[in-house]
């Protein structure tokens, strides 16, 4: 098969030829999954998913795209989707994994035995049940004075994201509390 080059495929894919997205997905494609594979040792359906994403933006975003640099825009933009998708896996904490039940003491339990109800420790248990795993998790360990390192070791994040995480849940707590959610 002859290499179409990228400016002749960039004119034909700005008036929304699909037959040329085809071409220059079996042109480049093949390459791309074998290069996030080997070099950044991910599985095939990942890097296949990495490209199949990034050809969708290419085609987007095709009259943002240089015609002869197409090739190179749209390897860079794949090998964004892997390391996005990388660091997205990498933070996504599964419940088996981490759960509030790891950071209570007996004492936690104890004294959360003993407290009194009183109505906005109610309203604060009720936004609670009601908030993501996520939420409740930073909370608790917010609770338990944990640092923003601490969290950010928690959820595998940066310690800025983790102040991020802490403020969010401040304000996810605070709305519900003052009726907004």
């Amino acid at each position: 098969m002859t290499r179409v080059p990228d400016t002749d495929l960039h004119a034909r894919i700005l008036v929304g030829d699909e037959q040329a997205l085809a071409t220059f997905d079996g042109q480049l494609g093949p390459r791309v999954i074998g290069w996030l594979k080997k070099n950044r040792g991910d599985s095939y359906e990942d890097a296949e998913e990495a490209w199949s994403t990034a050809l969708e933006y290419v085609a987007r975003n095709i009259a943002q795209v240089e015609p002869s640099k197409l090739s190179g825009y749209a390897f860079k933009a794949a090998i964004r989707q892997a390391a996005s998708r990388r660091r997205k896996e990498a933070r996504r904490v599964e419940a088996d994994a981490l759960s509030l039940e790891d950071y209570m003491t007996d004492k936690d339990v104890e004294q959360q035995a003993d407290a009194p109800e009183s109505p906005i420790l109610q309203r604060l248990r009720d936004c609670l049940e009601a908030a993501s795993e996520r939420v409740r998790l930073v909370a608790r360990l917010m609770e338990i004075g944990a640092s923003a390192k601490e969290i950010a070791q928690a959820f595998n994040v940066k310690e800025d994201s983790a102040y991020q995480l802490k403020s969010r849940t401040m304000k996810a707590l605070r709305k519900c509390l003052e009726g907004g959610a």
